[in-house]
């Protein structure tokens, strides 16, 4: 009997050792939603257990606002919750993206409070932060409202496909590659219809996703072919990136007269 006791110690100590590590998973960031209606406007606000950093952007009656890091939210939403005057709220991207899609065209507002990260939309919202933001919330608020919108157009040709970033100003820009992405740096702030791109994209990039540099700068993250050849070009206030098909590239092909070529 002493000598099964003595065998059960170590299992124990074992079981302890080798089993409480398990529990130390990395999930997303747990946060928790709430829809509240006001007289003017309605608000969504994202609580989470330490701040998280985001951006906003406007397409349309469509608010897109792109979290840092994932967050997994469980929610319940009646058929009443959100108010009158936003029509539709989802999650998307796998916790990285937030939608809200107002009633028609409305003010909004996005901003932060500790770490709380708040929607408001109606006709009138400028007052309904008023003692919520501290002076570094304006600050940040101010910047996003100066982002130019850059048009961003696909083509699709036979030996290649084509994306041209279309600014409002000249900007330049420097390129970073890895094995299956590559990243365009752009030395100025602006904003992009991500859903728009996304639409058309072609089947051969694996994913197109937006980031910023510690200035605000726009930086845009496209997965590609790691086989597919790249050129890139700046002509006035388009940034021009040509992907070679793997076809073309096994055949050796590539354009000798881009002038011909609009760039569409």
């Amino acid at each position: 009997m002493i000598r099964f006791v003595a065998t059960l110690v170590p299992v124990s100590y074992f079981l302890v050792f080798f089993c409480l590590p398990l529990v130390a998973i990395s999930t997303p960031g747990d946060a928790k939603v709430q829809f509240s209606n006001k007289k003017t406007f309605d608000r969504v606000t994202f609580e989470s257990e330490k701040p998280t950093k985001f951006r906003s952007q406007k397409f349309g009656s469509q608010i897109l606002i792109e979290f840092t890091s994932p967050i997994s939210s469980k929610f319940n939403k009646g058929k009443g919750d959100l108010g009158k005057y936003i029509k539709t709220f989802l999650l998307q991207d796998e916790g990285r993206e937030a939608v809200v899609i107002m009633q028609g065209k409305l003010e909004y507002k996005v901003y932060r409070v500790a770490n709380k990260i708040i929607v408001d939309v109606g006709p009138e919202v400028k007052s309904a932060s008023n003692g919520l933001e501290g002076p570094k919330d304006r600050k940040t608020s101010n910047k996003k409202k100066t982002r130019p919108p850059v048009s961003v157009r696909v083509g699709k040709h036979k030996d290649y496909e084509r994306l041209v970033f279309e600014w409002p100003k000249q900007v330049n820009y420097s390129i970073t590659k890895s094995s299956d992405k590559i990243s365009i740096n752009f030395d100025s702030q602006g904003s992009v219809d991500l859903q728009a791109v996304r639409r058309q994209l072609p089947r051969s990039f694996s994913s197109f996703n937006l980031s910023e540099d510690k200035n605000n700068n726009l930086v845009v993250v496209i997965g590609y072919p790691k086989q597919s050849a790249i050129k890139h070009s700046k002509l006035d206030k388009k940034i021009v990136l040509d992907f070679l098909t793997l076809k073309a590239m096994l055949a050796g092909v590539w354009r000798v007269d881009e002038s011909r070529i609009p760039l569409e």
